[in-house]
């Protein structure tokens, strides 16, 4: 009896065995869907964020009296900065290239220089940056897709004031905020944080070699002068820049 409640279980189990085999081999495969894959890094589109850092100018003056002395000096205004870009790249295989704009404002850049006593009385240079404007193009390699190597050149313009004169002549020349010219050139390393958030390291050099000359006005015909003229700026900044949609 033993024997045959074995077999009839063992029957059974195969059965339901094979039967759970068949059902589970009709039963159609769910196909597998891989995880979705993040956006490609690109560098194309609109950008603008801010930057801010370091940099140094030169401004040269001299003061002429052609039968007495001429005094010759040059100051350095420097400090930090702090300013807004905004730009557009296009981007072809690792090639990436475009333009920028940017506005720099650099507060506290002043300095003063000069001497008491003979050949005059309180001659001096005095030198004043007050911002930096550029329009620049820009062209770099990617690489690594998150990662760009760029140089970048273009205009420039500086809004300075720079004085030099004697108070022996009651002078003093080019007194007031002008607006120079120049050129500006320079290259960084920017790198991709997210497909609409990019970081950079740059370094620019402005150069200007502005010289500017006016001769006093109450010295009758003594030929007295004064020239001065910011000459260049160099900066070194960190910046931050949004993709507002990556293409």
């Amino acid at each position: 009896m033993r024997e045959k409640l074995l077999s009839t279980a063992a029957a059974v189990a195969i059965v339901v065995g094979i039967g759970g085999y068949a059902m589970a081999a009709d039963m159609p495969t769910k196909a597998f869907s891989p995880a979705p894959m993040a956006p490609p890094v690109t560098w194309a589109g609109w950008y603008f964020g801010g930057h801010l850092g370091w940099g140094t100018s030169k401004v040269d003056g001299n003061v002429v009296d052609p039968g007495d002395f001429t005094y010759s000096a040059s100051v350095r205004p420097q400090g930090s900065l702090l300013g807004l870009q905004s730009g557009y790249n296009w981007q072809a295989g690792q090639v990436v290239y475009g333009f920028e704009s940017d506005v720099t404002v650099t507060p506290g850049w002043k300095k003063n220089v000069g001497e008491d006593g003979p050949p005059s009385d309180d001659t001096g240079v005095h030198g004043e940056v007050h911002g930096l404007a550029t329009v620049r193009g820009r062209l770099g390699w990617a690489f690594d897709q998150r990662w760009l190597a760029y140089g970048t050149a273009g205009v420039a313009w500086a809004s300075t004031t720079n004085m030099a004169g004697t108070s022996q002549q009651h002078f003093v020349a080019l007194a007031g905020a002008n607006t120079r010219t120049g050129w500006v050139a320079g290259g960084g390393v920017e790198y991709k944080y997210n497909p609409t958030v990019s970081m950079r390291l740059e370094a620019l050099y402005y150069g200007f070699n502005h010289t500017e000359t006016i001769a006093c006005g109450d010295c009758g015909a003594s030929g007295f002068h004064a020239t001065t003229g910011l000459k260049n700026v160099a900066v070194v900044r960190f910046g931050v820049s949004w993709y507002p949609q990556p293409w």
